[in-house]
């Protein structure tokens, strides 16, 4: 093409033009790649979002649409298109934390009683974020007298720890009361989240706390859970003793002094015995432990209620089921939507628990049919199971002696029918 402008006019006038290319021409194969012919329409977007929303990664969405179009020639677009596509929309919605805010606002607009607050620094960058949804905070009401305090996930973009507040629930599974993302795990922030915790929850504190020992939830538990009985992890407390001394005797004998129910007397000589074996009576570390003895030993904090509490492993089965639906790449908005399908999921499981107990009876099986029958009505099928080997060991007993008063029958019982023998 040769061009020129006009002397007298100023326009622009196309003098010669050949229509012949100079160069070689794409194969017809490889035009769809081009940038002029690619695109993803509104309904390809929407279904990329969808699959998004549910935790099905990229590639993987990608192989989806080409499986539905037969070839990859026939989609109108390539993977990196929707990767652009997901960029621009992240772009759009603004900065991460703000993105993910306006998801919680969104979300407490769907979900009636949600409550949610979060702290911001003087640059208005988010410090840290608390949560807990209108289901959890019933289930705090039912099942809250117990409850684990964990802060080792910290599976997201940012590395940030997630804190999980959990219970148990009726069909003896793991609930999520609350949950938060947090900055750092001073003392400063575990007593605001405590607070938050208590606002959410209308006041209610639990009966009891168990924690991982972490001396900043200690303190802060202190203050703003003055009443409740705060209980140390038994898994902790053993990696602990292993870290700590690296004597496999001690690790042994110490999971004997904290999981053995012995009387306050058995426990004490037990463990005076095993420190003054191994020579430990001068270490630091296991007369620390020691002092804290009230928080770990079944014999001294037996007339507590635990809810079959003795570890935080239920957290580390809670973690494993996170792990399932939030990567380490998402960052806080999609961490908290993925968040959310986890514990979406839970109480799908909950339901169908819940179904179970109901429309099936289970087989009888203990001499005392009319006592296991009515605890098969009046319990879960879960907690039926549980209770069922106790029942099966009291038919065991026998009756050595009955004693009448005006007030009370008193019974003697044996697991033998010697009258010599307890």
């Amino acid at each position: 093409m040769r061009v020129h402008v006009h002397s007298e006019s100023g326009r622009w006038i196309i003098s010669h033009f050949q229509d012949v290319h100079n160069h070689e021409l794409l194969d017809d194969r490889l035009t769809f790649m081009l940038p002029g012919h690619r695109k993803m329409d509104a309904a390809a977007l929407e279904q990329m979002n969808m699959m998004l929303r549910v935790g099905i990664k990229t590639p993987q969405i990608y192989s989806s649409f080409v499986q539905t179009s037969g070839k990859f020639q026939n989609l109108p677009f390539l993977k990196r298109d929707m990767y652009n596509q997901i960029g621009k929309q992240q772009r759009l919605i603004g900065g991460d934390a703000m993105a993910c805010l306006k998801f919680l606002e969104s979300t407490v607009q769907a979900n009636i009683g949600m409550f949610v607050r979060y702290l911001a620094d003087k640059k208005g960058r988010l410090v840290h974020l608390f949560w807990s949804d209108n289901c959890s905070q019933l289930d705090y009401g039912l099942f809250g007298d117990v409850v684990a305090f964990d802060a080792t996930y910290r599976k997201n973009k940012y590395m940030c720890p997630l804190v999980m507040f959990s219970g148990v629930n009726h069909h003896n599974q793991t609930i999520v009361f609350a949950a938060a993302l947090v900055a750092n795990e001073n003392e400063q922030t575990y007593t605001w989240l405590l607070q938050q915790f208590l606002d959410a929850l209308k006041g209610k504190a639990p009966g009891c706390v168990i924690t991982d020992g972490h001396g900043a939830m200690k303190k802060a538990i202190k203050v703003v859970f003055p009443g409740a009985y705060h209980h140390l992890c038994a898994w902790h407390l053993l990696r602990n003793a292993t870290s700590n001394l690296s004597n496999p005797r001690f690790t042994s004998e110490f999971k004997k002094c904290m999981m053995f129910d012995y009387d306050v007397w058995e426990f004490e000589d037990h463990w005076h015995y095993m420190v003054d074996a191994l020579g430990l009576s001068d270490n630091q570390w296991v007369s620390d432990l020691y002092s804290r003895r009230r928080m770990w030993a079944i014999a001294q904090i037996r007339d507590n209620f635990f809810g079959g509490f003795r570890t935080t492993s239920r957290c580390e089965g809670l973690h494993s089921m996170l792990g399932k639906f939030v990567q380490s790449c998402h960052n806080l908005r999609d961490f908290f939507e993925q968040f959310m399908r986890c514990i979406s999921q839970m109480r799908s499981r909950e339901a169908h628990s819940d179904l179970l107990s109901v429309v099936r009876e289970p087989v009888l099986q203990s001499p005392f049919l009319d006592l296991e029958r009515s605890a098969a009505k009046k319990l879960t099928r879960a907690i039926f199971f549980n209770f069922r080997p106790m029942l099966f060991r009291a038919c065991t007993l026998k009756v050595r002696t009955h004693t009448w008063s005006q007030t009370s029958d008193t019974f003697t019982l044996s697991r033998s029918a010697n009258a010599r023998r307890e």
